[in-house]
């Protein structure tokens, strides 16, 4: 939709307030084209695209809500500024 407001209002800018002489294209007609294909897909939205999104939109509605998982017991957490001393776990395949 928000294209075709752009090209409706580029379209009615260079058809209505443009007054430029050009020996190739005339350039009201341009606007005037612009104006017809931002109409057409304004138009197509309208009759093709929403009614899709609206019931893409409908179904997504009726679907259940995913079940919440259990909550967790609170975990110690370590944290940088722990003061603690790291002593490593003894390892068995050490030599002495």
């Amino acid at each position: 939709m928000g294209n075709s407001c752009c090209l409706l209002t580029i379209g009615a800018i260079l058809a209505f307030a443009v007054h430029v002489e050009v020996e190739v294209v005339d350039v009201a007609m341009v606007g005037r084209i612009l104006m017809l294909v931002a109409v057409a897909g304004a138009l197509v939205e309208l009759a093709v695209v929403r009614p899709r999104a609206r019931a893409a939109r409908a179904v997504a509605e009726q679907r259940p809500a995913p079940a919440r998982p259990a909550p967790r017991a609170p975990q110690a957490s370590w944290s940088p500024w722990d003061t603690r001393a790291f002593t490593p776990l003894p390892r068995s395949d050490r030599e002495s």
